[in-house]
């Protein structure tokens, strides 16, 4: 009868750990699953903001193109304030924006 026992205990610690193995299986694809969404969504967002970097490279380029004319007349407009003798007014500049 012990015999009989031990084997029921062992068969029914078996079907225990079974039921934990596949309880422990199912949330690991949930987690898997869930990991898998979030690098998904992680890639969009780092598609989206290397668009938007690339957006702001043509933009600093046109920026910068602006700028560099801007000095130019800033440095003619120095050169010639120099050149002519000072009357005593002052010249401003319009506004950039």
């Amino acid at each position: 009868m012990s015999s009989d026992l031990s084997g029921e205990i062992t068969a029914l610690a078996t079907a225990v750990l079974a039921v934990f193995a596949i309880v422990t299986a199912v949330y690991a694809v949930r987690a898997f699953r869930k990991q898998s969404q979030e690098i998904s969504d992680q890639a969009s967002m780092l598609k989206v903001q290397s668009d938007q970097l690339e957006e702001q490279r043509k933009i600093n380029v046109e920026q910068t193109k602006v700028l560099e004319l801007q000095a130019a007349e800033l440095r003619e407009s120095s050169a010639n304030a120099s050149a002519t003798p000072n009357s005593g007014t002052v010249t401003r500049l319009p506004a950039s924006s």
